[in-house]
């Protein structure tokens, strides 16, 4: 239809004039798929964070003590958590904040640390903290 409007009307005008409803067009449907796709993943998003409330994952926050095992025995990030099976998101210390610490990063006493487990691990930690634990859990040199 183009080609045929301009050689009869010999002007480039119409070219441009027809290929504007076309660009309508195609910003119209990558409009609504790119709404389609948006709605789609803010559905799956709130799903997701609606199911992850119904599990029994806690956050908490553990003050190391001066009378906790840490003040007797060097304990690593990794070491507490393979211990405790809970996860250290991050390390409160008086001069900064250590977020996602590194597995070798030494837990001093003074230090909060941000938990995020299962409530019965939590508790668990606490214990492990204050020498509760039975001596198969026990940190090993």
């Amino acid at each position: 239809v183009t080609m045929l409007s301009s050689a009869i009307y010999k002007s480039e005008s119409i070219l441009y004039l027809s290929l504007l409803p076309i660009a309508f067009l195609f910003s119209y449907f990558y409009v609504s798929i790119m709404h389609k796709f948006h709605k789609y993943l803010k559905n799956a998003i709130k799903s997701y964070l609606h199911s992850s409330e119904g599990s029994d994952i806690e956050t908490d926050r553990i003050r190391i003590l001066p009378n906790s095992i840490i003040s007797r025995k060097r304990i690593t990030v990794s070491e507490f958590e393979s211990i405790t099976n809970v996860k250290i998101v991050s390390i409160i210390r008086k001069d900064e904040t250590v977020k996602n610490p590194e597995s070798n990063e030494k837990i001093r006493v003074g230090d909060v640390l941000i938990v995020k487990g299962k409530f019965k691990d939590i508790e668990r930690a606490y214990l492990f903290l204050y020498g509760l634990l039975e001596k198969d859990f026990y940190y090993k040199k």
